[in-house]
């Protein structure tokens, strides 16, 4: 059997497509909610849709950043803005791992809180994205 001759493009394309379709984390949930994505490229507009995802790493990498300090004066804020704009940008992991935080620091503030878990699949996720849209 002969392998088509594909540019580039069309390879990138089909790696693209698999890794959307197979990348989970360990628990086999996918990490990113890919319908999302395509919902909020189509609202933002192909053009700006780098713009966005870049300001939303950075803002939520400043709030990861003063979570691992762990302010109990901060904490439900910052876990609370990490998971909204984790959902809305369609970091479904990152999101319930918020969420379940939120919920512990509501039982008990003292509680481990899971941050490094957080760090690490918000990292996972960007990385995933970065590669998936070049960005």
């Amino acid at each position: 059997m002969k392998a088509k001759n594909l540019d580039k493009y069309a390879w990138k394309h089909r790696i693209n497509a698999f890794l959307k379709d197979n990348v989970r984390n360990r628990e086999g949930k996918q990490m990113i909610d890919w319908n999302r994505i395509e919902e909020l490229k189509s609202e933002v507009g192909e053009d700006d849709f780098a713009e966005v995802v870049e300001m939303f790493f950075e803002e939520v990498a400043e709030a990861l950043e003063r979570l691992s300090v762990y302010s109990t004066e901060t904490v439900a804020k910052d876990l609370h803005f990490v998971k909204g704009s984790a959902l809305n940008i369609g970091l479904s992991r990152v999101s319930e791992l918020c969420r379940a935080a939120e919920a512990a620091f509501r039982e008990a503030p003292d509680a481990d809180l899971n941050i490094n878990a957080i760090q690490t699949a918000f990292n996972n996720s960007k990385t995933e994205l970065k590669t998936v849209f070049a960005l």
